[in-house]
């Protein structure tokens, strides 16, 4: 016969026990959840680029001239692009969730990273009024990281920049502090509302859907600086611009 003292730690036992379980059904239905709504959304976001390809491609066929079957060209080489896009961004993403894509540190210069990272973005600046710059320190700093993650990272982020700056300036810069680099990517574009910061970094969403996007690019950057072990955020004021930033540990080496 169990005494009244070993009867209550079992009911506090049982307590924390069922709230466990409540917890963990609750975790399987919003995961559940989430991936219904993520495998609607890529069906949507994946037809639409695939619909305008297979409509102009019969457009291309009865074209009456050459003008305008290089319009329609164009617009098959946009949403080729816009398709690629997104099945890389999908791809990209199962594989940082299911853990088979492998982190391979190795020596980066980061100022020598920055600056080739800003000239080869340089090229896809289609307006004479944007400038896009680098700031880096006076002395190379070299890090022990993944190369190609931070640099997915530092792309996604300048390309969802340019193409949200029609005119003005987008920086590129890092700041090394005592335990983490922070990085940050600036521009004068349209800026984001209040209302919408919360939720840029969630899947598909996208602000403009005039602009071109999977709506993945902002998505990806958070998992990948997140698995990286650091933070990623945003600070903007519509019409003004906005600076997105973050941070990954610091771990130097020498030159």
């Amino acid at each position: 016969m169990k005494t009244i003292e070993e009867l209550k730690e079992l009911n506090r036992h049982l307590t924390i026990e069922l709230s466990e379980a409540r917890n963990a059904r609750d975790r399987a239905e919003a995961a559940n959840r989430n991936k219904t709504v993520f495998l609607a959304n890529m069906s949507h976001e994946i037809r639409t680029p695939l619909n305008a390809i297979i409509g102009f491609s019969d457009l291309m066929v009865t074209a009456g001239d050459e003008e305008e079957r290089r319009t329609y060209a164009e617009v098959l080489e946009s949403n080729c692009t816009l398709l690629l896009q997104l099945i890389n961004d999908i791809l990209d993403l199962a594989k940082i969730e299911s853990g088979t894509l492998t982190f391979s540190e190795e020596k980066i210069g980061l100022n020598a990273l920055l600056e080739q990272l800003t000239e080869t973005m340089k090229i896809r600046i289609t307006s004479g009024d944007v400038e896009l710059s680098c700031i880096t320190p006076p002395t190379e700093c070299y890090i022990c990281a993944e190369r190609k993650m931070l640099s997915q990272v530092l792309i996604n982020l300048l390309n969802n920049a340019i193409k949200f700056t029609d005119k003005g300036s987008i920086c590129l810069r890092y700041e090394v502090h005592e335990e983490f680099l922070r990085f940050h990517v600036t521009d004068t574009g349209t800026g984001i509302p209040s209302d919408k910061v919360k939720e840029i970094f969630d899947r598909f969403v996208r602000l403009d859907t005039s602009k071109p996007g999977t709506g993945l690019g902002l998505s990806i950057c958070q998992t990948i600086v997140e698995r990286l072990g650091g933070n990623i955020g945003v600070e903007s004021e519509p019409g003004k611009g906005a600076t997105f930033w973050f941070t990954i540990p610091y771990h130097p080496v020498i030159g």
